[in-house]
């Protein structure tokens, strides 16, 4: 049964355990899938949500509290949205902050994305995380990346440009790391 929720959420930009879960191999997904999914993350700086909230409680407790506050039924919820110029945010039970704005898809109408410098949340460039995760996905027994592979999936799968020098993969690095601790060997 498809998914009936009037939530849109990228959970490739902005839901680290999703992450998590791909190099985990608890989300089975082929190469091409994976690739496809990084795609949905854009060019840009982005905001990521690595608190405590599954997806699922995350959609729950926004539906909830614009119940709460009677502007979930679609006119009602453009009306609200309208107030606050184009967008309206919300804190959820852990703290984090969440920007809501009007979607543009067919019974999805309600877009959700972590705030800006939100508890829970962590600022990263797209590039940078594309980069950190294929390499991981590419390379799972790799523990410490070569400036060579790491330029060789940026070049033969993200294409993307490559790194000058170790300093300038220096994000990257740390995302690797950061993910190394997250994911079970």
């Amino acid at each position: 049964m498809a998914d009936q929720s009037p939530i849109i959420f990228n959970r490739w930009k902005h839901y680290w355990q999703h992450y998590i879960a791909v190099l985990n191999g608890e989300v089975h997904i082929s190469p091409q899938q994976f690739f496809q999914g990084l795609k949905l993350t854009g060019d840009n700086l982005m905001d990521m949500y690595e608190g405590p909230l599954t997806e699922g409680v995350l959609r729950e407790e926004v539906l909830a509290c614009l119940e709460v506050q009677d502007c979930l039924a679609p006119l009602k919820y453009d009306e609200w949205i309208g107030q606050g110029r184009g967008y309206q945010s919300l804190t959820l039970s852990d703290g984090s902050h969440w920007v809501l704005r009007r979607g543009h898809h067919w019974g999805a109408y309600i877009h959700i994305h972590p705030g800006r410098y939100s508890p829970h949340t962590f600022r990263v460039k797209s590039t940078s995380l594309k980069t950190a995760t294929a390499f991981l996905f590419l390379h799972p027994d790799q523990n410490v990346p070569s400036l060579h592979l790491l330029n060789d999936v940026r070049q033969r799968y993200l294409n993307l440009s490559p790194l000058k020098d170790d300093r300038a993969g220096t994000a990257i690095f740390l995302l690797i790391q950061k993910l190394q601790r997250e994911i079970t060997p």
